[in-house]
């Protein structure tokens, strides 16, 4: 979740299309993890979190990653 590069959303897909993974869950586990000590890094935490939360609903439908999640998100202005 922390490059939010093609390979790292590709990842995720996968692993949100091979275990069903409930929204709700997802809350508790961003609830429950400890803040990134780089606010550069939160601040990708946070913004990558409601993008996560989609791919987990699309997953459960589609068998291709959706190409429309993949954000540039790198603070310092990259893609990865």
């Amino acid at each position: 979740m922390m490059r939010n590069d093609r390979q790292d959303i590709g990842d995720i897909w996968f692993i949100l299309s091979q275990e069903k993974v409930d929204v709700a869950d997802l809350d508790r586990a961003y609830a429950a993890a400890r803040p990134l000590e780089i606010p550069e890094l939160q601040q990708i935490f946070m913004k990558m979190q409601p993008l996560v939360r989609k791919m987990a609903v699309q997953s459960q439908g589609l068998g291709n990653a959706p190409q429309s999640i993949h954000q540039g998100l790198d603070p310092i202005g990259g893609q990865g």
